[in-house]
């Protein structure tokens, strides 16, 4: 058993020891907190700066969003443009009120009776079509012509053979058809003429039941 002396200096030491130790644990708690208080901090800007982003990054898509729409709307604008005005539906077909007798070799023949002229190209008293628009077209003529008698029908374009058919000599009515497709300037001139009709006393292009039996047709297929 200590006493005197001795004991007062153990006693200090263990006092002095308490307190330090109750010192360091609570200044270890405190800096503790503080790092932790730091943290969520650090952590609530963190997160502050991901919201701003995120906030770039929506309004930048809703600006893309709004320039497509844009786009889109530009370009049904065009479309609807293109097919109402630019290149307009041009569509005609013609047959003969009656049969055409004692055909004589080039003589523009007149396609009468108006079946379809969609865009009015067509010019029934003349018997000629007149391109609208500059571009690609399709023409088709059908010629009946009585029995024993030869000619020769051509297209013409301002006046330049573009299509022909031939009817040669036979025995009963002869039907030929002749097709087209035409690279056509604006107000470029087409119409139908005969050609080295032989035996014309007896050469005639029959309208038939209907006047549906010898016609002369044509139409826009696209604009360029």
């Amino acid at each position: 058993m200590l006493s005197g002396q001795p004991f007062k200096y153990v006693l200090y030491v263990s006092v002095f020891s308490c307190l330090c130790g109750s010192f360091f644990a609570s200044d270890r708690r405190f800096i503790m907190n503080g790092l932790n208080s730091t943290n969520v901090d650090l952590r609530f800007q963190q997160m502050d700066q991901t919201i701003q982003t995120l906030k770039t990054q929506v309004s930048t898509y809703d600006n893309v969003v709004l320039s497509m729409q844009s786009k889109v709307s530009h370009l049904e604008s065009t479309v609807k443009r293109l097919s109402a005005s630019d290149c307009p539906a041009i569509a005609f077909m013609t047959t003969l009120k009656n049969t055409l007798l004692h055909v004589q070799s080039g003589v523009q023949l007149k396609f009468d009776n108006v079946i379809l002229n969609s865009g009015n190209a067509y010019n029934s008293f003349h018997g000629n079509f007149i391109a609208p628009r500059t571009g690609t077209y399709f023409f088709t003529y059908s010629i009946t012509s009585t029995a024993h008698s030869w000619i020769r029908i051509k297209l013409l374009r301002n006046g330049i053979d573009v299509g022909h058919l031939i009817n040669t000599d036979h025995d009963s009515y002869l039907k030929t058809t002749e097709s087209v497709l035409v690279h056509l300037n604006q107000n470029d001139d087409v119409w139908l003429q005969t050609d080295d009709a032989q035996g014309p006393d007896s050469i005639g292009i029959m309208s038939g039941f209907h006047s549906l039996e010898s016609h002369f047709a044509g139409f826009l297929l696209f604009c360029n």
